[in-house]
């Protein structure tokens, strides 16, 4: 089950490089509502979230293209600043989850993510005795999102390689392959980093976590 998980967004990738945006968007739309009959509006929304919203996203993105001169020749949209917005994109999750936390009335992201992580410890791991939970819930803590959001941003890149990859042998593919020695990222990527990493090393409190998480995930196209 855990390996279809990992596959969720292929099939929306390869419908919409494949088929359109719009055929991507019925096929979005479609894993929302089955996701939302099977197990109900948490499995419906997390689905929306985290596989259909990015398919969405990405294959926008990748289809945008604009002529080049008379010859007919065609600009595609940068494979860098697809990824550059997917990382943006994952950015603003974690960002909103800082903000859910607050209005629930939670103290802060990071206890939330402490109480989260002791309570799945419980679960996963009930012979843990109170204090080495304790430690591994302490050693978790700091980085934990910005860990979930990079494992998300990774396995959306790999879904989508493989859908544009299989579709291009396939001769299906809306898009031609780009080489990856032609990915460049885009400028501000960079100034969104710089400015993650002063929050994380000036700022005090929950801000110094929230820049140290943002540093993570934005540093992924980087590497």
């Amino acid at each position: 089950a855990l390996v279809f998980v990992y596959l969720a967004p292929l099939p929306l990738l390869a419908v919409g490089l494949g088929l359109g945006a719009k055929a991507g968007a019925v096929a979005g739309v479609s894993g929302f509502m089955v996701a939302g009959l099977i197990g109900g509006a948490t499995s419906a929304g997390l689905y929306g979230l985290l596989n259909a919203l990015p398919a969405a996203l990405v294959v926008r993105q990748a289809l945008m293209q604009r002529p080049t001169g008379p010859a007919g020749g065609v600009q595609w949209y940068p494979v860098g600043s697809i990824l550059g917005w997917l990382t943006v994109l994952g950015a603003g999750i974690f960002l909103t989850a800082v903000l859910a936390s607050r209005a629930v009335g939670e103290a802060g992201i990071e206890d939330s993510v402490s109480t989260y992580l002791d309570r799945a410890f419980m679960i996963m791991a009930p012979a843990l005795g109170e204090t080495e939970r304790a430690t591994v819930v302490a050693r978790f803590t700091p980085l934990f999102p910005g860990f979930v959001v990079t494992s998300w941003l990774v396995m959306t890149v790999v879904n989508g390689a493989l859908a544009q990859g299989l579709l291009v042998r396939m001769g299906r593919g809306l898009r031609p392959r780009t080489a990856l020695a032609a990915l460049k990222l885009p400028e501000w990527m960079s100034s969104l980093l710089v400015a993650s990493a002063a929050v994380a090393l000036l700022a005090p409190g929950e801000l110094e976590y929230i820049g140290r998480n943002l540093v993570i995930i934005l540093a992924v196209p980087f590497f």
